[in-house]
């Protein structure tokens, strides 16, 4: 997928990639938003593929207790 897109989203969904030097941050700032993510999934039925993904890198990259919550 090299050189296909442009995406908005939190360091902590890619960081690992910019550190690996598979993604290139084109700026260096880094805009804080809300704390939080949704995601809107049907109730019923098992979570699926992606949403069981998606809880395992955020869960990952969670600051321990008392850390800062600033990703660079």
């Amino acid at each position: 997928m090299q050189g296909l897109g442009v995406a908005l989203l939190s360091p902590v969904l890619f960081g690992d990639l910019c550190a690996r030097g598979e993604l290139l941050a084109p700026f260096v700032a880094v805009v804080q938003g809300p704390e939080s993510y949704w995601l809107l999934a049907p109730a019923e039925g098992s979570p699926s593929h992606f949403e069981r993904w998606l809880a395992t890198q955020l869960a990952a990259a969670a600051p321990p207790p008392g850390a800062s919550k600033t990703i660079v």
